[in-house]
Parts: C-alpha cells; structure tokens; sequence
C-alpha cells in the first residue's frame, strides 16, 4: 500500500520524499514501473499537478499538519479525536492532505 511505503521511507528510513531516489523506491514498492516513474516524475503533466495542488492548498490556507478537506466544503486542520471524524466525514468525500512542503503528492494522482 502507498501509505505504507512512505510512512517506511519518511519516518522509519528518516529519508525525505523530496529526493526523487526515494519516490522511485516507494514506487517500486508498491508493485509501479520502476524504470518509468523518473519520466513520470519529470513529466509536464506531473508538475503541473504538482503546482496545481500546492496552489490549491495555499488558497485553502493550509499550513498544518493534518489537514483534512471533505467533500471540497469543509476543512478540519490539525489533529482530531477518533470518535469526532466518523461524524464529521458520514456520507462526505474525504481527502486528505499532509500539508509539508514537499516534491510529492498522493501517487494515485501520478499514475
């Protein structure tokens, strides 16, 4: 799983999601093209999508990490207690960012 692979890279290897090397290696992880995820990580489309989400995350205002935004209305920002987010999040979109400041996005948007 995704999530897996860079929670292993950032927090376990201590390793930056910055570097291309490790997005590669999370790739490869989770069963991508390992030869081909630099050409997409270098692609116009890729960082387009890339300026497109931190545009999208400065208008919304995030600066925090956690920052939840359901269903493109609301926004959560900053850690919340279990039992609230089931209600908060019944029958909504969920999208979740971690607003850090890094050359990486959700791969689900990548490939």
């Amino acid at each position: 799983m995704a999530s897996e692979a860079i929670f292993k890279v950032y927090f376990i290897e201590n390793s930056l999601l910055s570097e291309q090397v490790n997005l590669v290696e999370i790739a490869k992880q989770i069963g991508l093209n390992e030869s081909q995820t630099p050409e997409i990580l270098n692609s116009d489309r890729c960082k387009q999508e890339i300026s497109d989400d931190e545009e999208k995350a400065y208008k919304m205002g995030i600066s925090a990490v956690s920052f939840f935004i359901i269903d493109d209305k609301f926004s959560i920002s900053g850690a919340q207690g279990t039992p609230d987010m089931p209600e908060v999040i019944k029958g909504q979109k969920l999208f979740f960012y971690i607003a850090i400041k890094l050359y990486t996005y959700t791969f689900a948007d990548v490939f």
